[in-house]
């Protein structure tokens, strides 16, 4: 009996790391995170000429200053100034768009549903990988919005209260969480 529940509960753990993965806000998307690494490398080289310059630059000096700031190399990381510093060339480079895209994927709810319009821009150029990025960072949005919408808010005058104390169905000592997806996993204290 022990070992069945063991396997149930690993199973069901498993699939909740996979959906809390899948819609959480600080899922990152491998391809980007790929990506940010790879910037990374090739501006590390650039950056302390980069940190100096200042005055009129061009958008390849501008690029590597905001990446440098973004991901603090060669200085305190600054996102406010690059994520301004990479909005003000975006227009005029396709590499600013995606940087500034796969940064903004990794903040706020906010920050996300921008992300996915600068993807949505790049997109309508042609750039595939704009193109999933934006796919799965829209299916993560949309996942997360239907979690927060089936949110059970227990009762204000016990906030400790088990919303779930009333399901009959369950054996006693056991209880129950939503996680994402609207998936719901029951499991007790013990396993006796």
């Amino acid at each position: 009996m022990k070992s069945g529940v063991f396997f149930w509960i690993g199973r069901t753990t498993a699939a909740t790391v996979v959906a809390l993965a899948m819609c959480s806000a600080w899922a990152v998307d491998p391809d980007v995170a790929f990506h940010i690494q790879t910037r990374k490398s090739e501006v590390t080289p650039h950056c302390a000429a980069a940190l100096k310059r200042a005055g009129s630059l061009t958008t390849q000096q501008s690029l590597r200053k905001a990446l440098c700031w973004l991901y603090g190399i060669g200085t305190p990381p600054r996102e406010v100034e690059a994520l301004n510093l990479l909005r003000s060339i975006a227009p005029d480079s396709a590499a600013a768009k995606m940087a500034l895209a796969d940064a903004l994927q990794q903040g706020t709810t906010e920050q996300q549903k921008q992300a996915v319009e600068w993807y949505t821009n790049l997109a309508a150029s042609g750039d595939v990988r704009a193109i999933a990025r934006k796919a799965r960072l829209q299916q993560r949005l949309d996942a997360q919005k239907a979690v927060e919408a089936t949110t059970v808010v227990t009762d204000a005058a016990d906030p400790f209260a088990d919303p779930f104390s009333g399901d009959d169905s369950l054996p006693p000592g056991y209880h129950c969480h939503f996680y994402g997806l609207g998936k719901k996993v029951c499991h007790g204290i013990g396993f006796d």
